[in-house]
């Protein structure tokens, strides 16, 4: 799915889309700073589970970037992009209990 800015990515997550990971611009449009989207997720447990990779095209940008699990710089590397997500998508062994 693809989303224009955070409000929409928000609507689409509260509704119950099951994104794997989520992919970041730093920059993104419809928010007041980079990091805005990161620090909105905080309030909602289940979109806080969701990993996220930041992509920015200044490396000023990625200071915001606390919470992410990885962040990549324009020009992205695609060979490294998708090597991060096939890991942060892999399925991970059920802990004892679940």
């Amino acid at each position: 799915m693809t989303v224009v800015n955070g409000v929409e990515a928000f609507a689409m997550l509260r509704a119950g889309f099951p994104a794997r990971v989520i992919l970041l611009d730093l920059t993104m449009p419809a928010t007041n700073e980079s990091g805005t989207f990161l620090r909105a997720r905080q309030a909602d447990p289940v979109i806080a589970s969701i990993p996220v990779v930041g992509i920015t095209g200044s490396w000023q940008d990625a200071k915001s970037a606390f919470g992410a699990h990885a962040v990549f710089a324009k020009p992205l590397n695609r060979d490294r992009l998708v090597a991060c997500l096939h890991d942060l998508c892999a399925p991970r062994p059920a802990r004892p209990g679940e």
